[in-house]
């Protein structure tokens, strides 16, 4: 089993956004600064504070990834309220590209598993069994709407069996 630790801070989006997300001082640009985020807001359809978009911050740090969301302004959400950024925890400073890939695997989990507003990716299969099946991601501090532990058991094809569900629906 591989088991991955994200500890979690929240900000308003307001906040984020006037800010200069480019800037190395930024408290998004950190050394620490890489993992998962996601933005909660107004959907036409889903409500209010509801989760839209998760992302990842795999290459470059969080302030910077952000500041190429030019889609998030242009868009017609009504209000973008909060964004929540993971941190992945105990990376290994010398493997960049390692850590990278746990980033991209567990930005697919975690899309599979919450099937925010904005995201079409990773939604509509289920993940694979070999690649995703002994994944466990374990989220910490201020969490938001995600689950606190997202396991790749759950989510993807590793215990799904197409014979043990019929193709007919409970009222026939």
């Amino acid at each position: 089993m591989r088991i991955f630790h994200y500890t979690w801070e929240s900000f308003l989006w307001d906040d984020v956004m006037n800010n200069n997300l480019s800037s190395p001082d930024n408290v998004l640009n950190g050394p620490d600064c890489f993992g998962i985020y996601y933005v909660t807001g107004s959907h036409f359809v889903y409500g209010q504070e509801t989760m839209l978009y998760i992302g990842k911050a795999q290459l470059q740090r969080f302030g910077y990834r952000l500041s190429q969301h030019d889609d998030f302004i242009v868009t017609n959400i009504p209000r973008i309220s909060r964004i929540y950024v993971g941190k992945l925890l105990e990376r290994d400073q010398a493997n960049m590209e390692n850590w990278g890939d746990v980033i991209h695997l567990t930005e697919n989990l975690f899309i599979n598993s919450h099937v925010p507003a904005m995201n079409a990716m990773s939604v509509k299969w289920l993940l694979d069994e070999e690649t995703y099946g002994d994944i466990l991601v374990c989220n910490w501090g201020d969490i938001g709407f995600i689950l606190p532990e997202i396991s790749g058991y759950r989510f993807s094809s590793k215990y799904w069996n197409q014979q043990n569900y019929s193709e007919k629906t409970l009222t026939e």
